[in-house]
C-alpha cells in the first residue's frame, strides 16, 4: 500500500493507458445503468402556488407590500396562516371535498396528506408560497388547488362568523346604552315635572324685587325717623324754655285764609311721639319682612343650585349615554358595512398548474452527479487495480 502513495501523474496516466477498457466500463456501465433505471424510478411531482395574505379582520385587503405595515405585525399573520395551511382541520375539510367529488387520491391518509403539503414565507412581501407533492402531476396541482379553494372558504367562515359575534355583541351594548340613555330622558322628565328652573327664577326674581322695594321703603322710613327725632328735640328744647303750655302756630292745614292754627307744645310733643312710635313699628315690620324676603331668596338659591345640580349630572351621564350609543352606532354601522364588502383577507396569487418535470428524482440533478462520480471511479479505480498488486 505505501506504493500507492508515491505514485506519480505518469504511472497514473500510464495505468489509465493499459487498462482503457475497464476506464470505459468504470465510466460508462453506471450512466447507462442510470439511464435503464431512471425512467422506471418512482417520481414525485411537486405543485406549486402563491397566496397573498391581508393584514386584518377589518381592512379585508391584501397587502403585498409589508412596508405598509408593522413587520412584526405582519410575520404573525403569516405564520396563523401558514400553520392553518397545513392544519389537521383543513386536511380533513380537503379529504372530504375531495371524496365527495370522488377524485381518485389514491390510498392516502389524513396525515400523510399532511407531510405532503409544504408553505414558505417569501421574504419581505405578504406572499406564500405552497407545495404540494404526489406521484402524478395533474393530481398534485388539482389538491392543491383545492387545498387553497377550502381555506378560502373556511378562513371567510371564520371572519364571517367573527364579524357576526362582533355585530352581536357590539348591537347588545347599542341597545343596552341607548337603553340607559332613554331611561335618563325619563328621569330628566319627570324631575322637570317636580322642579321648573324657569319657575324658581321667576320667584327667585320677584322675591328680589319685593326685597328691594322694601329695602327703599326702609330707607325712606329712617329718614321720616331722623326727621321726626329731629322734631322732638326741637319740642324738648321749647318746652325747657317756654313750658309746656305754650302754644305754637301754624297754618291750617285746612288751607283757609288768614286762619292760623295753634297747639301747644305738650300737645305737640304727643302727635310727634306718637308719629315716631308709628314709625318705628313700621321701621320693625319692613325689616321682619326684609329678613322673611332674605331667607326665602336664601332657601330659593340654595334648592335651585341642589336642583341644578341633580339637573346638571342628570344632563352629564345623558351625555356620557348618548355619546356612548352613538359610538356602539358608529362601529355598527362600520361592521354593518365591512360584512357588505367582498372577502380579501386571503387571495389567490397564481394557481398551480400541473409541473412537467418531477421533483424527485431530479434528472437535470442526479445525472450529472453520475456523470462525476463516473468519471472519478473510471479514473482512481484501474489505477488501484493497477497498482494494488505491486503493494500487495
Amino acid at each position: 500500500m505505501k506504493y500507492l502513495d508515491y505514485l506519480s501523474l505518469h504511472d497514473i496516466t500510464a495505468a489509465l493507458k493499459k487498462r482503457k477498457k475497464q476506464v470505459k466500463l468504470t465510466f460508462f456501465v453506471p450512466i447507462i445503468i442510470f439511464l435503464l433505471i431512471y425512467p422506471i424510478l418512482p417520481k414525485t411531482y411537486r405543485a406549486t402556488a402563491y397566496v397573498g395574505t391581508g393584514s386584518s379582520l377589518n381592512s379585508r385587503a391584501i397587502f403585498f407590500d409589508v412596508g405598509g405595515m408593522n413587520y412584526e405585525k405582519a410575520s404573525l399573520y403569516m405564520s396563523y396562516h401558514r400553520e392553518n395551511l397545513v392544519s389537521y382541520i383543513l386536511m380533513q375539510k380537503v379529504l372530504d371535498k375531495l371524496k365527495a367529488d370522488n377524485y381518485d387520491i389514491g390510498d392516502v391518509d389524513i396525515y400523510d396528506f399532511e407531510k405532503r403539503v409544504d408553505s414558505f414565507k417569501i421574504y419581505n412581501s405578504n406572499l406564500l408560497r405552497l407545495h404540494f407533492k404526489d406521484s402524478k402531476p395533474e393530481r398534485a396541482a388539482y389538491i392543491l388547488n383545492t387545498i387553497i379553494d377550502e381555506y378560502i372558504k373556511y378562513r371567510k367562515q371564520q371572519v364571517d362568523d367573527i364579524l357576526q359575534d362582533e355585530i352581536k355583541v357590539v348591537t347588545e351594548k347599542y341597545n343596552l346604552e341607548k337603553e340607559k340613555y332613554v331611561k335618563k330622558l325619563h328621569e330628566i322628565r319627570d324631575f322637570k315635572h317636580t322642579f321648573n328652573p324657569d319657575l324658581y327664577k321667576i320667584q327667585f326674581e320677584n322675591n328680589e324685587r319685593t326685597l328691594h322695594r322694601v329695602r327703599g321703603d326702609l330707607v325712606v322710613i329712617d329718614t321720616q325717623i331722623k326727621s321726626m327725632e329731629d322734631t322732638v328735640s326741637y319740642l324738648s328744647e321749647l318746652e325747657k324754655k317756654y313750658g309746656k303750655s305754650y302754644v305754637l302756630y301754624e297754618k291750617s292745614s285746612l288751607r283757609e285764609a288768614g286762619k292760623m292754627m295753634g297747639l301747644s307744645i305738650q300737645d305737640r310733643q304727643v302727635s310727634a311721639d306718637l308719629a315716631l312710635n308709628n314709625l318705628r313699628a313700621q321701621e320693625k315690620e319692613y325689616a321682619l319682612m326684609g329678613k322673611k324676603l332674605m331667607r326665602r331668596s336664601f332657601v330659593l338659591t340654595g334648592i335651585m343650585n341642589r336642583k341644578n345640580t341633580v339637573l346638571s349630572e342628570l344632563y352629564a351621564e345623558i351625555d356620557r349615554y348618548e355619546s356612548s350609543f352613538k359610538n356602539f352606532q358608529t362601529k355598527l354601522n362600520d361592521l354593518s358595512l365591512i360584512a357588505t364588502l367582498p372577502y380579501k383577507e386571503v387571495q389567490v396569487v397564481s394557481y398551480a398548474i400541473p409541473p412537467e418535470h418531477p421533483f424527485f428524482p431530479n434528472f437535470l440533478f442526479l445525472f450529472p452527479m453520475v456523470l462525476v462520480l463516473s468519471a472519478i471511479a473510471a479514473i482512481f479505480w484501474p489505477v488501484f487495480r493497477e497498482y494494488s498488486r505491486f503493494s500487495a
